[in-house]
């Protein structure tokens, strides 16, 4: 049996997002780009996240 494009899709849904992002070869320069209105929504969360000596995201 063949699989579709929505199974695969489906089935890449339910799998970790890191395995996800080394499947399909993504890198973060890339995930930034695409997800720029994210970001910008969450722009505030993130500047603290990333400011000061204890920095949330590292």
């Amino acid at each position: 049996m063949s699989l579709t494009f929505k199974d695969v899709k489906d089935q890449l849904s339910m799998l970790d997002e890191v395995l996800v992002l080394e499947v399909l070869e993504i890198n973060s320069t890339e995930l930034v780009e695409r997800f720029e209105d994210k970001i910008e929504d969450k722009l505030e969360y993130i500047i603290d996240g990333l400011g000061g000596e204890d920095n949330e995201f590292s």
